[in-house]
């Protein structure tokens, strides 16, 4: 039986004193006793128990310590920088700024749908029209005064829905 001192034993394991000290405490090394005052550890005895009851880091464990996080003031901070955020957010939508991006979505698909559906009207309308005409020129002029038109009913139509 090999008595050492607590740093001693501390060094043996690869430990701080005060990992030691809290491994007594808890229990989970029971071979020492106090010798003059001075704590006193059986050390082969110390090293199985220690061994027995302690677990090891995990890789994470061990790459976490000494790693500290944000103090508290630091940490309210920023949740209050979040919150600041987020109330813009929700007064932007609610005075109209914002909008969500699968009404703009929604809007433009109908939007687009209704240019081509008017667009692919237009020789319906105008193919007599055309057909009439013997100039080229005639028939650039009606056509132009087509797509015009309703180049100007989706310019209106659009004005009219405004900003979603």
């Amino acid at each position: 039986m090999t008595l050492v001192s607590q740093a001693e034993f501390a060094a043996m394991m690869g430990v701080s004193s005060p990992a030691v000290l809290k491994a007594i405490k808890a229990g989970r090394v029971k071979s020492w006793k106090e010798v003059g005052g001075k704590v006193r550890i059986d050390a082969e005895k110390a090293k199985a128990e220690w061994i027995a009851n302690t677990q090891k880091r995990t890789p994470i464990q061990e790459e976490m310590r000494g790693v500290q996080g944000p103090s508290i003031n630091q940490s309210r901070t920023i949740l209050e920088a979040y919150r600041a955020k987020m109330a813009k957010v929700d007064y932007d939508e609610k005075v109209g700024t914002l909008v969500l991006a699968d009404t703009v979505k929604k809007q433009a698909f109908a939007s687009a749908r209704e240019a081509r559906d008017r667009l692919m009207n237009i020789p319906d309308r105008v193919a007599g029209l055309v057909a009439a005409e013997s100039s080229e020129r005639a028939c650039h002029e009606i056509l132009m005064q087509e797509i015009r038109a309703v180049c100007d009913e989706l310019s209106r139509a659009g004005d009219d829905k405004g900003a979603l």
